[in-house]
């Protein structure tokens, strides 16, 4: 088994509803396990994240910290694929990934969650413009949470 499949493993038992799983392959042994706080949720299928587009909404003047996750007009969200910390930089002394008024194209970096061991690099899903960045650096961040929001082009 490559390491691109471990790690592609590692991405789809994020997404699933189990919380562990054992694996033999020839002389590899791989053994994942996901920390549940509280009540245990069933879930009947996978739960992917995926970008979030608001169209033909106002923006909100006045927002609550509960409002700031939420996209406003013509927004994608960013949100994280796995439960992690988040890192903005590649490095400790390096430059951030993107900053707010940034303009970023389709694919490119933003930022990395890391979970076990593994950076994830987060992907922008769309070309546009960064308008939020909610996140902060080294801090927990949980599966789907919104990290930061993308203006798209038009």
């Amino acid at each position: 088994m490559e390491f691109a499949e471990i790690k592609q493993l590692m991405r789809e038992f994020s997404d699933l509803p189990i919380t562990k799983l054992d694996l033999e392959w020839d002389k590899l042994k791989i053994s994942l396990e996901k920390q549940v706080a509280g009540a245990v949720q069933t879930v009947d299928q996978p739960v992917t994240c995926q970008p979030i587009t608001v169209v033909n909404q106002p923006p909100a003047v006045v927002l609550s910290d509960e409002d700031d996750c939420k996209a406003r007009a013509n927004e994608t969200a960013v949100c994280s694929p796995v439960v992690g910390v988040y890192y903005s930089t590649p490095s400790p002394d390096a430059a951030p990934f993107v900053q707010v008024g940034q303009s970023v194209k389709k694919g490119q970096t933003l930022c990395i969650v890391e979970a076990m061991k593994m950076m994830n690099e987060i992907p922008a899903p769309v070309s546009g413009k960064i308008t939020r960045i909610l996140a902060n650096p080294e801090e927990a961040v949980e599966f789907n949470q919104p990290l930061m929001f993308i203006q798209a082009d038009e």
